[in-house]
């Protein structure tokens, strides 16, 4: 419910309703009650506690947004990590050539390493490009100025080249960690 005054896009919470003192309950739809969630006396209304904590964690847009570039983030990592490690298995014998002829695990390690960040980089660059694209078609087909970052297509970069460090890394160790004979015998 929001109140006149109240500023745009946040959600006051109503204060015309007094909480109950008669014990647990529902009153005018709300789940009313003498404790709250650490079993200690409290005078206000449980339900009151619960939609409290509701609206900070959800009424500001940054934090959603942030929330919703972590679960992006975590599943393109995730992505990346299945994709890597189908790649390792496709190349088995590949790797075992290369360590018959003297590969060292750290150079292997490298090599899928330097993959997973190379797919990453592509997946970050295709996103700086969207991300910049709308901003200058807004100013171009409109009279809105959106506000433009070159700051934040330069962390988006460096972000998704972790994310590819990060997720790059079991499949590179697991890759680096095959026995030559075993993986000139695989079929």
């Amino acid at each position: 419910m929001t109140q006149a005054g109240s500023a745009p896009g946040r959600i006051a919470r109503d204060t015309s309703a007094q909480p109950s003192q008669q014990g647990r309950g529902v009153r005018d739809g709300r789940l009313v009650g003498r404790h709250d969630r650490a079993g200690q006396r409290a005078t206000g209304e449980t339900g009151q506690l619960y939609s409290d904590l509701a609206l900070e964690l959800w009424c500001e847009p940054a934090d959603r947004t942030v929330l919703v570039a972590a679960v992006v983030l975590l599943v393109s990592g995730i992505g990346i990590m299945n994709i890597m490690l189908a790649t390792v298995s496709s190349r088995i014998r590949e790797i075992g050539i290369r360590k018959a002829l003297g590969a060292t695990n750290r150079e292997i390690r490298f090599q899928f390493l330097a993959e997973a960040m190379t797919i990453s980089l592509v997946g970050g660059l295709i996103g700086v490009v969207i991300g910049l694209a709308i901003p200058y078609s807004v100013r171009f087909l409109t009279e809105y100025r959106i506000p433009i970052s070159g700051l934040s297509a330069i962390v988006a970069i460096l972000v998704s080249s972790f994310v590819g460090v990060i997720f790059g890394t079991v499949p590179a160790t697991r890759a680096s960690k095959l026995d030559p004979v075993e993986s000139l015998r695989y079929e």
